[in-house]
């Protein structure tokens, strides 16, 4: 169930801060949307504004990870609401004040902000670039992988810092690669697969070192936590089957476990404890979610069920 990473090449083509946040709320104030409420909102529930969930997530009615929208999701009380439609999206990134998405609303995945009414605006300064996998920083940086600029595919993974309206380049290399976020002391975390083999998660330094770590024969995208590293894997090589299970890694002993029936969506805003969903053909037609704590991972804590909705991906966004 966790996005294993949707790429089209281009051939064939947590910003933070008040000042930040109200210049993107401005940029979007007056664009008109097509919000939609699901089955999991009870009549007369208060859709809260775009900026006051408490999770976001990349999740589907029909569980179709190629047709996915954006949900907010309340944990008091365990609410869905639709806040785009027909939007494509691969991936989100979330701070207080801003939601950055990856869609394919113009046939390949591009970079978007999205605004109050669903619509997905330019992010200001850096346009609708095409890219993928976006990861807003704490200090404002958006980091996305895209494929170089010109006829010839370069695969690079880049930072476009808001304040300056530049974009440097992290890395870059011929041979493609899979970045799925930012790890400790400019370190990214990295899928290797092999589709012959074990696929695994590596920490890449911005030299180009790897320290990698052997996980399952398929892998979706992993999510880094502060102590360890979660991943869903993939009993079947079927398009669109679900996770089965997830893996956690600690970056410590580097030991792995393996919790059938869950997979990972994301991170609490501390990183210690893990939001999961039922994984396997369990996780439809509804969406059963869990807290993981690492410490006891057999025994994740239920929040709750939201009915008529499978997700993909999310983010945990922190509140004062």
């Amino acid at each position: 169930m966790i996005q294993v990473g949707l790429r089209v090449p281009r051939r064939t083509r947590r910003l933070r801060g008040s000042a930040l946040a109200c210049a993107f709320l401005i940029a979007l104030s007056g664009c008109g949307g097509d919000n939609q409420e699901t089955g999991a909102t009870a009549a007369g529930d208060a859709r809260p504004p775009l900026h006051g969930f408490d999770i976001y997530a990349v999740g589907s009615a029909d569980g179709n990870i190629v047709q996915a929208d954006v949900y907010g999701i309340t944990l008091s009380p365990l609410r869905a609401h639709r806040l785009t439609s027909a939007r494509r999206i691969s991936w989100l990134s979330a701070d207080r004040g801003v939601v950055v998405v990856a869609a394919g609303d113009e046939q390949i995945d591009k970079l978007a902000l999205l605004g109050v009414d669903g619509v997905l605006a330019p992010i200001p300064g850096l346009g609708r670039p095409a890219g993928y996998a976006p990861q807003v920083q704490p200090d404002g940086r958006i980091q996305f992988q895209d494929d170089g600029a010109g006829d010839e595919v370069l695969y690079r993974y880049v930072s476009f810092d808001p304040n300056s309206g530049k974009t440097s380049v992290l890395y870059r290399s011929s041979k493609p690669f899979q970045i799925v976020a930012a790890g400790p002391k400019g370190t990214f975390v990295e899928v290797l697969r092999d589709p012959e083999g074990v696929d695994r998660v590596a920490l890449l330094s911005p030299s180009g070192r790897r320290q990698a770590f052997p996980i399952a024969e398929r892998i979706g995208s992993p999510k880094l936590g502060k102590a360890f590293i979660a991943t869903g894997v993939y009993g079947s090589t079927a398009p669109g089957a679900p996770a089965s299970s997830l893996v956690l890694l600690d970056l410590g002993s580097e030991k792995t476990e393996v919790i059938d029936g869950w997979a990972p969506l994301t991170w609490t805003p501390d990183g210690t404890k893990l939001l999961v969903v039922r994984a396997g053909e369990a996780r439809l037609p509804d969406a059963e979610l869990a807290v993981l704590d690492p410490k006891d991972p057999k025994n994740p804590q239920v929040l709750g069920t939201i009915p008529g909705l499978t997700f993909f991906q999310a983010d945990w966004v922190a509140r004062d």
